[in-house]
């Protein structure tokens, strides 16, 4: 696009340009090369330094918790349920370890029916309020995780038994869950590598 752009200039430029005149002032014309050759070879890292890329620590998320539907039997209009989160520094505590991690939230969720319920193959979707109900989610590292007060619009797709999230304008997988009777149980699991700060 930039050079289809510059194109009508550059040719106005050299339809004006014409017969140059004669401007020639005596000074004789330097015939060298400008460009000077450099024969030197290429320098050979001859290290044997190996890249670390392990990670500094480690982090296990893990976040579980239920929907509880009504009416009994659907078509569902009131959605209640909890949401826990929890996360270990490099791997769980060792036994004896009564100290709680620093990451442990137990949040509430409550949900109505989302007005624009657009999930792709969703059985139901509802508009879902997180509130705080213990624990400190700024000492979480997820950068996904929920913060209070927030309303995420959610689905569940019994098809791939999962719990769809709305960013946007898609739809993300986000929890495996499972559908018995009028209860939605979920989870997710994984474990980064993170950098933080040790404690001296």
């Amino acid at each position: 696009m930039v050079l289809r752009a510059w194109a009508p200039w550059l040719l106005a430029l050299t339809a004006c340009a014409g017969e140059v005149a004669d401007t020639d002032i005596g000074v004789p014309v330097d015939t060298s090369s400008a460009v000077v050759e450099d024969t030197d070879p290429f320098p050979v890292d001859t290290s044997e330094v190996a890249l670390n890329e392990e990670p500094e620590h480690t982090v296990q998320l893990i976040e579980q918790g239920t929907w509880s539907l009504s009416p009994i039997g659907g078509p569902y209009t009131s959605l209640v349920g909890t949401l826990n989160i929890i996360e270990y520094i490099d791997g769980p505590p060792e036994v004896g370890d009564t100290d709680p991690p620093p990451c442990q939230v137990s949040i509430s969720l409550t949900g109505t029916p989302s007005e624009v319920a657009n999930c792709p193959g969703c059985a139901f979707t509802f508009d879902v309020l997180h509130e705080v109900v213990s624990g400190d989610l700024s000492m979480c590292n997820d950068p996904a995780r929920p913060f209070a007060g927030q309303v995420r619009r959610m689905g569940f797709h019994a098809g791939t038994n999962r719990i769809q999230w709305q960013h946007g304008n898609f739809w993300f997988d986000w929890y495996q869950a499972t559908q018995a009777g009028d209860q939605v149980t979920f989870s997710y699991t994984t474990t980064v590598g993170i950098s933080k700060e040790d404690d001296n």
